[in-house]
C-alpha cells in the first residue's frame, strides 16, 4: 500500500484524564496490532509545534482524530494545521455508551477495565478504517 493511502491517527494526550489515556492506547492498538500497514501514528505535541514534517504528513494523509473530553484538542490542532479528518471520535461518548464497563481513574498504568475500553474502542474504528477503505477508491485493507 503506498503510503499515502494510510490514515493517520491522532488522539489527545489527556493528561491526567482516564479518557485520554483510554484513547492513546486505542491508537497503540490500531496502529501497532490491528490496522499497522493502514495506519500512522501522529503525534499530537509535534503538530502543536508545527513540526515541519508531521505537518506535510497530516496534509498527505486522511486522519482520525479521537479526543478525550470536550476541549478537543486533538480535533482543533489537526484542523488548524489543514488536517482532512475523515473520522471525529469522543472517548467520553464512548466510554458512556459502554457504561457496564468501568474504567479505573489511574492513568499510569491504566486498569484492567481501562484497556477492555482501550481495546472494545480499537476494534470500533478498526471496523470504520475497514468500511472507509471499503468504500473508497483505494479499496482494500493491507494485513
Amino acid at each position: 500500500m503506498k503510503n499515502k493511502e494510510k490514515i493517520i491517527i491522532v488522539s489527545c494526550d489527556g493528561i491526567g484524564k482516564v479518557s485520554g489515556s483510554i484513547g492513546r492506547e486505542a491508537t497503540y492498538i490500531i496502529t501497532n496490532d490491528l490496522l499497522p500497514n493502514n495506519t500512522i501514528l501522529g503525534c499530537l505535541p509535534l503538530i502543536m509545534r508545527d513540526d515541519e514534517q508531521e505537518l506535510i504528513s497530516l496534509k498527505d494523509h486522511k486522519c482520525i482524530v479521537l479526543d478525550g473530553c470536550p476541549v478537543k484538542c486533538a480535533e482543533n490542532n489537526v484542523s488548524i494545521a489543514g488536517g482532512n479528518i475523515i473520522f471525529k471520535i469522543m472517548v467520553d461518548a464512548f466510554i458512556d455508551k459502554n457504561s457496564d464497563i468501568e474504567a479505573e481513574e489511574s492513568i499510569i498504568p491504566i486498569g484492567k477495565n481501562a484497556k477492555k475500553l482501550a481495546y472494545l474502542l480499537a476494534k470500533e474504528i478498526t471496523e470504520k478504517i475497514k468500511n472507509y477503505f471499503k468504500t473508497s477508491k483505494y479499496n482494500k485493507i493491507n494485513k
